[in-house]
């Protein structure tokens, strides 16, 4: 599949590699669902 680079602004010293993984799908998950919803609902249509 092809590297991925993530960036943050999370302290190096408090975060490593493998917590940013878990913090990008987790956040991957709430976007999925947010999307869903928003299409269901239609609530961006003006």
């Amino acid at each position: 599949m092809g590297k991925k680079y993530l960036i943050s602004n999370l302290p190096m010293n408090k975060f490593n590699s493998d917590d940013l993984k878990e913090i990008y799908k987790l956040r991957w998950e709430i976007e999925i669902s947010y999307d869903h919803l928003k299409n269901f609902l239609k609530i961006e249509e003006v």
